[in-house]
């Protein structure tokens, strides 16, 4: 009861706000007290519910139950005050795109075609861990709230518009993102990305490789990566960020394997994808 009624109260002073009016920060704001840690959790259930209606999802238990352990790893690294959420990666079967994205409440999905293209699994690990990161950073639900407003986080939260969810889930599987970042959002999530990674006890490099390895398939005009680069900056400019970042810090050392595997994984992928 308290909660709807500080929903109502804050909804009554900003009832005429539009997406087109609002800004990124109090859209943000907004998005923080519409959607406390339990509400957020229950978006996000409802919207990986719609996702995996909607995607392809891998048939293989082996390779969801390797995410998963990965996924763990990187959770475990972060600190406890910033970890709200119960952490939830999938795989979705499209061995075509290399992409991966991130939903309200701590529910992650990487295509399978990501995992194919890396090189290693402190790789896989590095692009989760960014991942994870835009949800500690609160960026799902703050891009909901730019992207839908007020009146709709409203009928949402008040269960009075059912179809809302149907309608983001679509829209989230055919360009496999929530809602594109802004740059300094993504900067973000790149550098706290990075200390969970290097405090997981992968090596901190392979974040860079990664997406150096992007910056080539982009040069190429590769197709795969056509739905990451929609809403990301540049791989070019964020491996050099990320370069200047470890240095700044002195990480070094780190494995390029903690949970093991990943040869039998990417054969596993592609073995399924035949």
């Amino acid at each position: 009861m308290k909660l709807r009624w500080l929903v109502l109260c804050a909804l009554t002073t900003l009832a005429c706000a539009t997406v087109a009016r609002v800004t990124q920060a109090p859209a943000a704001a907004v998005g923080r007290l519409l959607l406390p840690p339990e509400q957020e959790a229950r978006l996000g259930a409802e919207l990986a519910a719609e996702v995996r209606q909607r995607e392809k999802m891998l048939d293989d238990a082996e390779v969801q139950e390797w995410i998963a352990r990965v996924q763990n790893r990187i959770v475990g690294a972060v600190p406890a005050d910033d970890r709200q959420f119960e952490f939830e990666t999938q795989v979705i079967d499209d061995p075509e795109t290399i992409n991966a994205f991130a939903l309200p409440g701590g529910y992650l999905f990487v295509y399978s075609g990501l995992i194919a293209a890396a090189e290693s699994e402190a790789e896989v690990a590095s692009v989760l861990a960014h991942e994870v990161a835009h949800v500690t950073l609160d960026h799902p639900a703050q891009q909901l709230a730019t992207r839908l407003g007020v009146d709709t986080l409203q009928a949402i939260l008040l269960g009075d518009r059912p179809g809302a969810i149907a309608q983001l889930g679509a829209g989230i599987a055919a360009q496999g993102y929530i809602a594109a970042y802004s740059r300094e959002d993504e900067a973000e999530a790149d550098r706290f990305g990075l200390s969970y990674l290097a405090a997981a006890g992968y090596d901190p490099q392979a974040m860079v490789s990664f997406f150096r390895k992007l910056e080539r398939l982009e040069g190429e005009g590769s197709s795969a990566v056509d739905r990451f680069f929609a809403s990301h900056p540049r791989s070019a400019d964020r491996a050099r960020e990320l370069e200047a970042q470890i240095r700044a810090l002195g990480l070094r050392g780190g494995k390029s394997s903690l949970v093991g595997g990943f040869d039998g994984i990417r054969a596993r992928l592609a073995a399924d994808s035949r």
